[in-house]
């Protein structure tokens, strides 16, 4: 299971420029990255995980607590978990991500699937580069 550093380009605002979020809740940033999937670097690779061809992969049920999106490989053959946070991120975020790509990967997966993860945020702090 690994985390990958993945380049991200959103709208640059004021807002941004003043080191807090473009966005009032994390909900806002979810909507706003589900809506522009298609758009996205991870829309390029993954789509939205579906169940009987209905898309279940947002605010995706676990023993562990909602994923905030789960996606999959359009080859089909490794999921992404993308745990969102609005504005600054720390290590905690780590552990959360690392949860939720077990269950999945206990849960969901075949033997030939694996699990990444990957975190959304304004930015990180000193613990957060450290722990990834």
């Amino acid at each position: 299971m690994t985390l990958p550093v993945l380049p991200t380009s959103l709208p640059s605002t004021k807002v941004e420029q003043d080191a807090t979020s473009s966005f009032m809740f994390e909900r806002h940033l979810e909507d706003f990255l589900v809506t522009n999937w298609t758009q996205t670097h991870l829309g390029e690779a993954y789509s939205i995980y579906e169940e009987n061809g209905v898309p279940v992969g947002r605010q995706y049920r676990t023993e562990t607590g909602p994923l905030d999106i789960l996606a999959i490989s359009k080859d089909g053959k490794e999921f992404l978990v993308v745990e969102i946070k609005r504005d600054r991120a720390s290590d905690e975020v780590v552990g959360q991500t690392l949860r939720y790509m077990g269950w999945v990967k206990k849960n969901l997966c075949s033997n030939e699937q694996t699990v990444k993860g990957c975190i959304v945020a304004l930015s990180g702090d000193a613990k957060l580069e450290n722990a990834l």
